[in-house]
């Protein structure tokens, strides 16, 4: 009974914490603290491909407690009923002035085969991957994180190499979109 109360009093990043340790998932809770201004949790995802260039860590906060901690208002005042999940990871892959209109052609094609999520260039040229899960009372259950987590794993092994060897200069802008496509080809053909 102590634990179920135990459960009851955490977080939801503290629950997902006990979930990820539950399934073997590498993850890191992150609680509010003098260098910490929003709680979160990092999980280290499992892409063998990826993992020999970068570690793939999905960074997950709620955007709502990092406008708070960046002292912002809703813009009208009015008190917010949805919270804002964010799923984000950060590449490591700064894109030179005169490829960034051909990697966002890259990624374009490939959000167009996404449900949920895109791959996008920031002001500073770097490539990240992002969703935004609307939530209401902060209230996800495992298993909506669980698919989310599976499913953006599943869109870094499909074409997150893709994007490296674009970046890397190891294959044209075509190549790319090409071996992307095809890479989600035979996975949904192995499927069936």
């Amino acid at each position: 009974m102590d634990t179920i109360n135990n459960v009851k009093e955490q977080t939801i990043f503290q629950r997902l914490q006990m979930l990820m340790d539950y399934l073997d998932m590498s993850s890191e809770y992150l609680s509010v603290s003098p260098k910490n201004d929003i709680e979160r949790i990092h999980i280290t995802l499992s892409d063998a491909e990826n993992k020999e260039i970068f570690p793939i860590v999905v960074k997950v906060m709620f955007l709502n407690d990092l406008n708070k901690a960046l002292n912002k208002k809703m813009a009208d005042g009015s008190p917010n009923t949805r919270d804002l999940l964010e799923f984000y990871i950060d590449y490591p892959v700064i894109i030179d002035e005169e490829n960034v209109l051909a990697i966002n052609v890259l990624l374009m094609k490939f959000n167009s085969l996404l449900p949920i999520g895109a791959f996008c260039v920031n002001e500073k040229n770097n490539v990240y991957f992002r969703y935004v899960l609307v939530t209401e009372q902060r209230d996800v259950t495992p298993t909506v994180f669980v698919e989310i987590i599976d499913m953006i794993t599943f869109y870094l092994e499909v074409f997150g190499k893709e994007i490296i060897s674009f970046y890397e200069n190891k294959q044209s802008l075509e190549q790319s979109i090409e071996n992307g496509l095809k890479n989600m080809t035979d996975i949904i053909e192995n499927i069936e």
